[in-house]
């Protein structure tokens, strides 16, 4: 259920709020909050809320899920959470990880894979992150490439499960396309801003020259110099 809440002021209600509802095409249900004492609500909804709009809840109570999201959120991270909200497992159609490089594609050299396979495991031994990298001419059984990157992560367990560090590369030379999906651990240290900029200025240049080795390892050292300046 999606459930649409509103903080407006009282002569916002209903009228304004029933007429921006229409404007946008918003079929859900739509309450209005009249709290006066938003010290002593917010903690109820997350210990973390500090009263700061927009602010998200995915709950689901079945498998025990809850993510308290307080910023605007892009598609792309809604419709991740959306997928976890509603997933009761992993689908049997993923395909079977067979290392952290996973070259479904076939696009990467043996000598290539290895020297991807070496500089990720001094990263993981490291402890900056745990990364994969997977090449795929289909995202079946999704139709995003981000949900794709996102469910192989999770099924997969990719990622220290106490520090959530695990990052997802999926590359797809066929569909042109390409995504590093973070765990949310890596998210409080490199944001989706700071990763579409390192695929778009450290990678998609050299897979246009269909250097995709280059583009790879162009895309995890960024990775890893962003993360340790963090961490300094």
């Amino acid at each position: 259920k999606l459930l649409l809440v509103s903080l407006d002021f009282k002569e916002y209600y209903p009228q304004k709020i029933e007429a921006f509802a229409k404007r946008f095409g918003f079929t859900a249900e739509i309450v209005w909050l009249d709290e006066e004492k938003p010290d002593d609500f917010c903690p109820k909804i997350d210990s973390a809320w500090s009263g700061a709009m927009p602010a998200t809840l995915f709950v689901n109570n079945k498998t025990g899920y809850r993510r308290f999201i307080e910023a605007q959120l892009s598609p792309v991270i809604f419709e991740t959470n959306l997928v976890k909200l509603i997933s009761e497992g992993c689908p049997d159609t993923l395909p079977v990880s067979s290392g952290f490089i996973n070259d479904f594609e076939d696009i990467l050299s043996k000598e290539q894979e290895d020297a991807l396979s070496d500089y990720i495991n001094k990263i993981n031994n490291e402890k900056i992150a745990q990364i994969a990298v997977v090449t795929t001419d289909n995202f079946y059984p999704y139709d995003s490439i981000f949900i794709y990157a996102f469910m192989l992560g999770n099924c997969w367990g990719v990622g220290d499960k106490n520090t959530n560090n695990g990052m997802v590369i999926v590359l797809s030379e066929s569909k042109r396309k390409v995504w590093i999906s973070n765990g949310y651990g890596i998210e409080t240290k490199l944001s989706n801003e700071v990763t579409k900029e390192i695929i778009d200025f450290e990678m998609i240049p050299q897979f246009k020259n269909q250097k995709y080795y280059e583009g790879l390892m162009n895309g995890i050292k960024a990775i890893e110099n962003k993360l340790k300046i963090k961490e300094e």
